[in-house]
């Protein structure tokens, strides 16, 4: 899925039958959690934040990673239908 009319995500790979997604996500200036470590964050069940590239360095997500303004970020989720970065957040 190439970047479509109202959504942010960059790219989108199902798996597991259709029942997993795994998700791209360039993160905008609109995203509430800039610079708010993982583990401080609500994240929505079903949802990982599994991989970041900050500045050209690519890296596991931890719960001390902070997502900043250009990262790109790859999601695992059971959750169907996520169409914008905010939408990890419960």
């Amino acid at each position: 899925m190439q970047n479509t009319v109202g959504s942010n995500v960059e790219s989108l790979i199902k798996l597991v039958d259709d029942k997993v997604e795994a998700l791209e996500f360039r993160v905008r200036d609109n995203c509430r959690f800039i610079d708010v470590p993982i583990k401080d964050l609500n994240i929505r069940k079903g949802i990982i934040i599994a991989y970041i590239t900050h500045k050209g360095v690519s890296k596991v997500a931890t719960g001390d990673t902070r997502i900043q303004l250009s990262d790109t970020v790859i999601i695992i989720s059971k959750v169907a239908g996520l169409r914008d970065i905010n939408d990890l957040l419960s």
